[in-house]
């Protein structure tokens, strides 16, 4: 379910709970697009899918969350490399 900018790039969970957000509070959808740099189908996309977005962004949030908790607890600071290391660059 990736959602694409007329940039050409992908859109995040974050940024796309930000549309679904603007767009809840009876933003209009053309305003949407124009503040964030989007093009209509995005949103459009963004909008059919509102359940697996909010799902995946709860996912990566506990997750964050759980992470952080665990590696709290065995007193090993948590930094943006090793978030990097552990949430953003592929598994192998």
């Amino acid at each position: 379910m990736a959602t694409v900018t007329n940039k050409g790039e992908v859109l995040s969970i974050e940024r796309k709970v930000k549309v679904m957000r603007q767009i809840e509070n009876r933003k209009e959808k053309a305003d949407v697009c124009r503040e964030l740099g989007l093009v209509n189908c995005a949103i459009q996309t963004i909008w059919e899918n509102i359940p697996k977005v909010i799902s995946r962004f709860e996912q990566n949030s506990s997750r964050l969350k759980r992470f952080w908790l665990q590696e709290r607890n065995d007193s090993v600071p948590v930094n943006g490399p090793l978030l990097i290391v552990t949430f953003v660059l592929p598994k192998f």
